[in-house]
């Protein structure tokens, strides 16, 4: 291609998906090439031009010299910024940028991670290491801990905006509303910061991490996320 963007994926990697979801919320015209693991392809010479590290995603912009990018959360940002604004998935607000860096930084490191060493370990490895797996699943549930925490506190402080209304009826509207409704990581609004952590909240029944039962907030925002058109797109090609 000599323009648009390209984007190379594995349909078993939920890294890769996490891009796919922003190309698609950000409406940028691209094709997605799936490497096939089984035939090495992500080690050819040719793949490792753009990607030294031989895994997806990758991303290559034709519309400037055939740029590469790699790593996940590298290449949200970088289509978050040729995207420009007014963008809502992300901020122009430097302090708010910074809040949204932070959570695609602590996704990838203690959630992407933590996932990939979990799965190895329970359903890979050639042999049943039990504290590796007892670590792995340790320290996913004290990510999704965090993740609970932040978005419980942002519920408590929308219901206790609530009470300086003042009229006891409108209280319990505004109170209604705030119960029902998702809360985000950054401000009011969905950002990369919660699309991000999308597709490998989607495998989570995979490690026996039942999201509903043990982490309810992080169940409900994942089920908004996911009525999301551009998701759906995103996650089934549809």
């Amino acid at each position: 291609p000599t323009s648009g963007l390209t984007l190379y994926s594995n349909k078993s990697a939920p890294n890769a998906f996490k891009a796919e979801i922003v190309l698609c919320e950000l409406e940028f015209p691209h094709r997605t090439v799936f490497i096939d693991f089984g035939k090495n392809e992500q080690k050819s010479p040719e793949y490792l031009t753009i990607n030294p590290n031989a895994r997806v995603p990758t991303l290559v912009d034709h519309d400037a010299d055939d740029f590469a990018v790699w790593e996940s959360g590298s290449i949200v940002q970088y289509l978050c910024e040729k995207k420009g604004m007014p963008c809502s998935l992300w901020s122009s607000d430097p302090k708010e940028k910074a809040q949204i860096v932070s959570w695609l930084y602590f996704e990838a490191t203690a959630q992407a991670n933590m996932f990939g060493q979990a799965l190895h370990f329970l359903h890979f490895h050639e042999t049943r290491i039990p504290s590796a797996v007892k670590r792995y699943l340790s320290e996913l549930r004290r990510m999704y801990g965090v993740v609970e925490m932040v978005l419980a506190e942002r519920r408590e402080q929308l219901l206790l905006e609530c009470e300086s209304i003042g009229d006891e009826s409108e209280v319990l509207k505004c109170r209604s509303a705030v119960e029902q409704s998702p809360v985000w990581l950054v401000g009011d609004r969905t950002t990369v910061a919660d699309l991000s952590f999308v597709p490998w909240n989607e495998v989570s029944s995979k490690v026996g991490i039942n999201l509903a039962e043990e982490f309810p907030e992080v169940a409900l925002w994942h089920q908004t996320m996911l009525k999301r058109p551009m998701v759906q797109k995103a996650l089934t090609g549809k």
